[in-house]
């Protein structure tokens, strides 16, 4: 899967997402609401999640379980 190349792929997603017509996603909300809900929607991510990083010696014991 690839992402999206222009604005126009997002608002479609978002037109489909929502059963809403161009006008009403034009006119409802801010452009930045939908880039900002579109940011934080939940998304797959290819491989394995970051090591955790120690700053101190209590990160380390907490991330060695001791």
């Amino acid at each position: 899967m690839e992402g999206l190349h222009s604005p126009f792929g997002l608002i479609g997603q978002l037109k489909e997402k929502r059963g809403i017509t161009h006008e009403q996603f034009l006119w409802s909300q801010p452009w930045s609401m939908y880039l900002l809900e579109m940011a934080d929607s939940p998304q797959y991510v290819k491989g394995e999640p970051p090591a955790p990083v120690a700053e101190s010696a209590a990160d380390v014991k907490r991330i060695l379980g001791r």
